[in-house]
């Protein structure tokens, strides 16, 4: 008996310890115990309750725990203090909250009257991640605590009651703990209420750009950095002092990223600016504290090149060096020739100082000119300036039988060397017309051709070139007796005075040119187009002007004395003072005919070698509108009318009318008479038959006459004519045909592509299925010999 009762004492002895042992383990914290006593605390104490969105319930006693943090002051939370629920009292807390030992250099505890994070960890969920609300009471002889609470030492509060929630819209009105609190009174006004006070562990944290990153103006960064649940704002703020007084930017952006745009570079100047990042809700009320800080350092690239010497023969070494590119990095230097056609690109190492030198030797067969040099960052793609440098040739050739184009380094004048003598080209206009490209001109050192003598052009050195404009204002040139300008431009060309006697002007422009008193004695202005020009005292003795156009231009007092005139456009010419003022009256004209329309169309565009078909119309009553409708329902040659041309105008018609169509690389037919009655009642129609020549732009000329009678005589003359030069382009049928349907052969080829890649890879496919199946056949035939 006694040995039973030993037995039984002992078992109890031992139940009893387990208990102890196993209450004693509750007691200590098993998620919230990392944190450190210090000498000074204060306590906390309430009831707890938590709700998993199945109701609100009590907490479990001696399982689930409550935290207390602050803020480590960088981008994280500090552990001040930790208990087990109903450790003391049931379904309550009891918690010290330690103050940081000033002893210890790294902060480990809460400061005095620093604001506190309360968490609640559910044991049986494993789950702290909740919305705290807080109810704060006072108690016999206790401080009645703040909401939100904070540190005081040696405080004992009284009730700080805690109720955690779950299952809340994040981004509903939530408020990090100690920002933008907000009071709610009961009705008994005893109790104090915070709105959804919620925990966030941890602030945005901050991607990119790194810290004390360079960032080069003027080209566009983005900032961003790590997403807080909730958050559906983000406010960003950047500012060139860490203290945030006066930011720069101070934005809201929905998305966790920020472009930092050249624009809004605009107003940022080269500085170190800080940045930071806090969450905020759907309200735009913040949810999370500001990140931690970090910077970045905005400047530009500005690099300057030098070159030494800026000139120098051929075999000349040529320095270029130059500072303030990126340190370190690696940039490319681009040499240009003179003529622009060839491109020497050097990779270059930058300093660490942000310079750099690199020598250039010109060789003895080296382009002579201007050469051209600049660098590009290889990082940011910043040009430097660009520096030009001389290589010269030290003497003449032997040969200059066709003739050099020479300068000199220290004298812009270019001149034509050609046996032994140099010919001063007077004028960039001169120079380019006589067919002249600056990249054929040779440079030469100072004195190279200073000992040549100089020569002048002869007035008539390269009177018949068709590339030769005049400019008689540039060049002085007066003397083009027997010149050949037949179909050149020489729109607004100043002739004043010239002697163009014999000068063969067939189909040339010389709109709005200056003749004035131009000696164009036995010239011929056959089809010429002269309109609004200055012929004033001009003298066309003996002249030929068949169709020549003359509409709107100043011929007062000009000599038309034997001058052959047929067909020619006086039409709003000053004749004042010319033998033809009389007969070429313009009102006495003008009284005889009536208002008309006309209306054309040409193909824009036609293939060499095959024809098309051009119509015109001309008609007393219609409009310009209906006149051009008319043309589209044609549709010529069953092509689209998007390839066809269409203008109208108004002109001047007589009883009879004569139309012409011309063009030097074209093969017309006339398919309608030339001259045709007008009638009130029906259009008159003109049609010519078309066949392209020559490839690349070319010309038509067409031109309406209209035919009446002066003093009972029948004359010819041409009035509001469309006396117009109309382009077409001619193609290749080849050309033709790829230029109209790129589309569908592309088509058609991507298509051919793509099937042939389809059945290529079925192909391959089946091919190695029939090999591994006959290597299966084979390993099957070994194994049964075997």
């Amino acid at each position: 008996m006694k040995m039973k009762l030993i037995t039984l004492l002992f078992v109890v002895g031992i139940l009893l310890v387990n208990m102890y042992t196993a209450f004693s383990a509750e007691m200590k914290p098993v998620l919230f115990n990392n944190f450190k006593k210090t000498t000074n605390n204060c306590t906390y104490f309430g009831k707890v309750t938590i709700d998993n969105g199945q109701g609100e319930i009590a907490s479990v006693d001696l399982e689930d725990e409550v935290g207390v943090f602050v803020s480590d002051n960088k981008d994280g939370v500090i552990l001040v203090g930790g208990c087990v629920i109903g450790s003391m009292v049931a379904k309550h807390y009891f918690i010290n909250v330690y103050a940081d030992d000033s002893k210890t250099p790294k902060k480990d505890g809460a400061y005095s009257n620093e604001k506190l994070i309360f968490k609640i960890w559910d044991k049986s969920e494993s789950k702290d991640n909740y919305t705290i609300f807080m109810l704060s009471q006072a108690y016999k002889g206790t401080t009645k605590p703040s909401v939100p609470p904070v540190w005081a030492q040696s405080t004992s509060f009284g009730f700080l009651h805690l109720s955690a929630k779950t299952n809340l819209a994040p981004d509903d009105g939530v408020l990090t703990s100690g920002e933008n609190e907000k009071t709610v009174h009961t009705k008994n006004n005893k109790t104090d209420f915070i709105e959804k006070i919620t925990i966030r562990d941890h602030p945005p944290a901050l991607i990119s750009p790194n810290n004390g990153k360079e960032l080069f103006k003027g080209f566009d960064y983005t900032i961003n950095w790590s997403h807080v649940s909730g958050a559906k704002y983000y406010e960003i703020l950047i500012d060139n002092n860490s203290g945030f007084g006066s930011p720069e930017v101070n934005t809201i952006v929905q998305k966790n990223m920020f472009i930092l745009t050249a624009t809004i570079q605009k107003k940022l100047h080269y500085n170190k600016y800080f940045w930071k990042i806090r969450g905020l809700g759907s309200d735009k009320r913040q949810i999370t504290n500001f990140s931690n800080v970090r910077y970045f350092v905005l400047y530009r690239d500005d690099p300057v090149i030098k070159v030494l010497p800026y000139e120098g023969k051929r075999g000349t070494v040529f320095n270029l060096f130059g500072s303030g590119f990126s340190k370190n990095t690696f940039a490319s230097l681009y040499l240009i020739s003179p003529d622009k056609k060839n491109e020497e690109i050097i990779e270059i190492k930058i300093s660490n100082n942000g310079t750099y030198k690199y020598s250039w030797s010109s060789k003895p067969d080296s382009m002579s000119g201007m050469y051209n040099s600049f660098l590009v960052n290889n990082e940011t793609g910043i040009k430097s300036n660009t520096v030009t440098f001389i290589v010269w040739i030290d003497s003449l050739p032997q040969n200059q039988q066709f003739g050099i184009l020479a300068r000199t380094v220290n004298n812009p004048r270019i001149y034509l060397i050609k046996n032994n003598k140099k010919f001063l080209i007077v004028s960039d206009f001169v120079f380019k017309n006589l067919g002249y490209s600056y990249s054929d001109i040779q440079w030469y050192g100072p004195l190279a051709i200073n000992s040549i003598s100089e020569a002048k052009f002869r007035e008539t050195e390269f009177i018949n070139s068709k590339k030769y404009l005049i400019d008689s204002i540039k060049n002085g040139f007066k003397n083009f007796q027997g010149a050949n300008f037949q179909g050149i431009h020489l729109e607004r060309a100043n002739l004043e005075s010239a002697n163009l006697e014999r000068a063969n002007f067939k189909g040339a422009f010389l709109t709005k040119a200056n003749l004035k008193k131009a000696n164009l004695r036995g010239a011929n202005l056959e089809d010429a187009i002269l309109s609004e020009a200055n012929l004033e005292g001009a003298n066309f003795e003996g002249a030929n002007l068949i169709r020549t156009i003359l509409s709107g231009a100043n011929l007062e007092g000009a000599n038309f004395e034997k001058a052959i005139i047929k067909e020619v456009n006086f039409f709003g010419a000053n004749l004042i003072g010319t033998t033809l003022e009389k007969a070429y009256s313009n009102t006495k004209i003008i009284e005889n005919m009536d208002d008309a329309v006309t209306a054309y169309s040409v193909p824009k565009s036609m293939i060499l070698k095959e024809t098309e078909l051009v119509n015109l119309i001309i008609d007393l009553k219609k409009t310009e509108k209906e006149l051009v409708n008319m043309l589209i329902e044609k549709k010529t040659n069953g092509l689209k009318v998007s390839n066809f041309k269409f203008e109208s105008d108004e002109l001047k018609a007589s009883s009879k009318m004569k139309a012409t169509l011309n063009g030097s690389y074209f093969e017309i037919e006339k398919i309608s008479e030339e001259i045709q009655a007008m009638t009130l009642n029906d259009v008159t129609e003109w049609k010519w038959q078309i066949k392209a020549l020559k490839e690349g732009r070319q010309s038509l000329h067409l031109s309406i006459t209209a035919i009446f009678e002066i003093d009972g005589k029948e004359e010819k003359k041409t009035f509001r004519s469309y006396d117009r030069i109309i382009e077409v382009i001619v193609k290749n049928k080849i050309k033709f045909f790829f230029s109209n349907n790129w589309y569908w052969i592309a088509l058609v080829i991507t298509t051919i592509t793509a099937i042939f890649t389809a059945w290529l890879t079925v192909f391959l496919t089946n091919k190695k299925k029939h090999k591994q199946k006959k290597k299966e056949e084979e390993s099957k035939l070994i194994i049964v010999s075997q």
